[in-house]
C-alpha cells in the first residue's frame, strides 16, 4: 500500500491538518480503516488516535482510493470536534459496543 498526499490544508482554528490522500492498493481491495490509519500515522508522524479517516472513495475497477483524513495536534481537542460515530468507526468498535471514555 502506497500513499500520496494530493492536497494539504492546515486548519489552526480546529488545531488539525486536513488532507486528501490517494492510496494505491494494487491487487487488493479497499484497505480497512484500521490498517490505513496506522499507515498514515507513521507517514505523518502522529499517534494513531490523532488520525481520523472521514471518507474513503474507491472507484470500481481501480486499485486506488481517495481518502479524506484529519490529523489533530491535541487528542483532547479531537474528542470534542470529531463526531462520536467517526471515532467509533476508526477505532474498530462494533455497533452497539460501548467505547471507552
Amino acid at each position: 500500500m502506497e500513499a500520496r498526499v494530493v492536497r494539504e490544508f492546515e486548519n489552526p482554528l480546529l488545531r488539525r491538518k486536513e488532507l486528501e490522500v490517494e492510496v494505491s492498493h494494487p491487487g487488493a481491495g479497499t484497505p480497512d480503516r484500521r490498517s490505513l490509519r496506522e499507515r498514515l500515522s507513521r507517514i505523518f508522524g502522529a499517534q494513531p488516535d490523532m488520525v481520523f479517516i472521514r471518507k474513503i472513495l474507491t472507484k470500481t475497477g481501480l486499485n486506488k482510493s481517495l481518502c479524506s483524513v484529519e490529523v489533530y495536534r491535541d487528542p483532547g481537542y479531537a474528542t470534542i470536534v470529531v463526531p462520536r460515530h467517526i471515532i467509533d468507526r476508526d477505532s474498530g468498535s462494533k455497533k452497539g459496543e460501548k467505547s471507552e471514555g
